[in-house]
This record gives structure tokens, C-alpha cells and sequence, in this order.
């Protein structure tokens, strides 16, 4: 687990889908929460303590002490040798797209070779959490999957909503279902399914009360 001392913020992303067996419960929170880590971590993102929570229709996970941006990143590529012919350089030169002041020679243990270093700005958590998303939806693997409609996504049970909340603010995007349909992230949920009414989220911290108040328990030992 990683601790920032960065600037941080808490996560709320909850899938909210038609009920989903208790069996194929049981191991999609731990699921969730490894997704997510696996995504953080290939982005170099670091985050502190992850909740995982989940309900018949309600797989949600909350994750707090989040950097809000990428760290910067140093892309270095090594070229030809020093000796190599023009071609090679040139070769190299002309598919990174830069020019030969761009480059700095190295010496490495198989000799001087000519290389390309490159600052990479570090993107923002709302500007990725899109991506981030659609590769965790489609990269879960359910015992038993179905497609609904014309989509092409397959999971549990049909996928209605997406909760995205990033220090209580919504953060803007969709999901791909594929043939031109989309799931928009909310700032709402839903309670029982017995009165199916629509919950604005207004506090991340306010998020399992505001379930229990609608009859929603998310801790599967409670329940």
C-alpha cells in the first residue's frame, strides 16, 4: 500500500447492476480492489487505505489519500552507438522525431551509445479515471457473464449506473457498451430494490449511512 504526501483526495466509484448472486458476490470485492490497485500502479498513482463494499446490486469501493496527479515521468530510449553508421542515427533520429541536439551520449557497459530523454508531464486523476474504468469493467471476470441488448460488455448482470465521485465532486465521462451505447458517471445510487429510489450522494463519508438510511447494508458480515 502506498501513503502520499502529496496533494491527495478520497474515491468513490460505485457499479450499480440488476441483482447479482450471492455466490458471484463473494469474491468481486477483493476482485474490485485488485483491479483498481493493479490500474493505480501501472499509472504510478499512489493512494493510501482502499474499502471495498459490496450488496446485491452494489459493488462499490472507496479510496482514500489518492494523488490527484501523476507523478512526472522520465522516458529515456537508448539509439545507436556512437560509431554505428549515419543511417542507424539518422533512423533513430527520425522516429523518436527529434534532432541530434535532443540526444545525450551514455556510457553503458557495452560502450557510449547515443540516447533520448524526455520529461513526461504527469496527467491529472479526473482526466484518467475514464480510461481506468473501462479497463477494470472489462477486465473482470464473473463465474457466469451475459450481454444485454446490443451491447458488447459482458458481466454479471446488466450494468444500470456508475457512481464517480472524486472529493465529493462528480467527475465527468462515460462507459462504452459498445453500438453507440454509453453509461454516463452520476453523483447518485439506488436503495432497495422494494423502493428503487434514486439517492444523491452529497458526501463520500456520508456514503454507507446514507444506504442504510435506504435500507442498503454494504457490509456482507452486517448483513
Amino acid at each position: 500500500m502506498y501513503i502520499s504526501k502529496k496533494e491527495t483526495g478520497e474515491l468513490l466509484i460505485e457499479f450499480f447492476s440488476e441483482e447479482i448472486p450471492a455466490k458471484m458476490q463473494s469474491q468481486s470485492g477483493n476482485q474490485l480492489e485488485e483491479l483498481f490497485k493493479k490500474a493505480l500502479d501501472k499509472r504510478k498513482i499512489q493512494y493510501g487505505e482502499i474499502e471495498t463494499l459490496t450488496s446485491p446490486r452494489h459493488l462499490a469501493i472507496i479510496i482514500k489519500e489518492l494523488d490527484l496527479k501523476q507523478k512526472e515521468q522520465i522516458s529515456e530510449k537508448r539509439g545507436p552507438r556512437v560509431d554505428a553508421n549515419e543511417k542507424a542515427l539518422n533512423g533513430f533520429l527520425s522516429s523518436n522525431n527529434i534532432d541530434l541536439i535532443d540526444t545525450k551520449i551514455k556510457n553503458t557497459n557495452n560502450g557510449k551509445f547515443y540516447f533520448h530523454i524526455k520529461k513526461i508531464k504527469g496527467l491529472r486523476i479526473t482526466d484518467m479515471m475514464p480510461e481506468i474504468i473501462h479497463e477494470i469493467i472489462y477486465g473482470f471476470i464473473w463465474s457466469k457473464s451475459q450481454r444485454w441488448g446490443s451491447t458488447e460488455l459482458r458481466w454479471a448482470r446488466p450494468l444500470r449506473n456508475i457512481s464517480l465521485l472524486l472529493n465529493d465532486k462528480i467527475i465527468e465521462g462515460e462507459l462504452d457498451l459498445g453500438n453507440s451505447e454509453v453509461i454516463k458517471f452520476t453523483d447518485f445510487t439506488y436503495g432497495h430494490r422494494s423502493y428503487d429510489k434514486k439517492i444523491k450522494i452529497d458526501f463520500i463519508s456520508n456514503y454507507k449511512k446514507t444506504l442504510i438510511k435506504n435500507h442498503v447494508i454494504l457490509n456482507r458480515d452486517d448483513r
